[in-house]
């Protein structure tokens, strides 16, 4: 992200908004060292402020904690705000084989996949609908 950043990215004044995918969207928790039909509870949608009316409305299906990256930044969204980026989202988070080499598409499914992926899109459609106004 740092490299794409500084050598391949679109100037923060020619984005209008930045969306992140992260690798751990929607991730399976674990209990007792079985998968659960439940999501990883360790899973964030880092946003900048002007994006907080926008998720609220968007992503009222999927249970992440908040965190707003003027004032709490994890993951790769903290570059983007320390890149100059004013309107972003995304999640992020952690699960138990997170970036090793069991980490495999065991972890995810479409139950929990499905809510995350409406949300983005979602999310996407208000801002082509509204443009800047999407962001407040």
């Amino acid at each position: 992200m740092e490299l794409f950043l500084k050598e391949g990215a679109p100037a923060p004044k020619e984005t209008l908004a930045w969306i992140h995918f992260g690798s751990a969207n929607a991730c399976y928790a674990f209990a007792e060292g079985a998968r659960t039909d439940r999501p990883e509870e360790e899973r964030y949608l880092v946003l900048s402020k002007s994006a907080v009316a926008l998720t609220d409305e968007a992503f009222v299906a999927v249970d992440a904690k908040r965190l707003v990256t003027e004032k709490q930044a994890v993951g790769e969204l903290r570059d983007v705000h320390a890149a100059g980026y004013a309107n972003f989202l995304g999640l992020a988070g952690r699960h138990r084989t997170f970036h090793t080499p069991a980490d495999d598409l065991g972890a995810t499914g479409p139950e929990i996949l499905e809510p995350v992926a409406r949300a983005f899109v979602q999310a996407v459609r208000k801002i082509v609908e509204r443009g800047d106004a999407a962001f407040r």
